[in-house]
């Protein structure tokens, strides 16, 4: 419920992301994939922007998962 109240959810889950990205892996991964969620037919240009930003990214094999499934069905979801 609180990602759905909060109208800054989305640029504080980027930023944690990036804070993350170096000393929590999996945490930045997990607010990336809420992101892509809720970016919904966006998410594969949304999540190009991500790797461009987090170069880490690119080379993980749940964002290559993520990735695919993004080309196959166009959004991905948490849920």
């Amino acid at each position: 419920m609180l990602l759905l109240e909060d109208p800054e959810i989305d640029k504080k889950l980027e930023s944690a992301a990036k804070r993350l990205i170096d000393n929590n892996f999996d945490a930045a991964l997990l607010a990336v994939y809420l992101l892509l969620d809720r970016t919904g037919l966006n998410g594969q240009a949304y999540l190009e922007q991500l790797i461009n930003h987090m170069p880490m990214l690119h080379d993980d094999p749940i964002i290559r998962e993520i990735r695919h499934d993004l080309r196959e069905h166009g959004s991905v979801s948490f849920w």
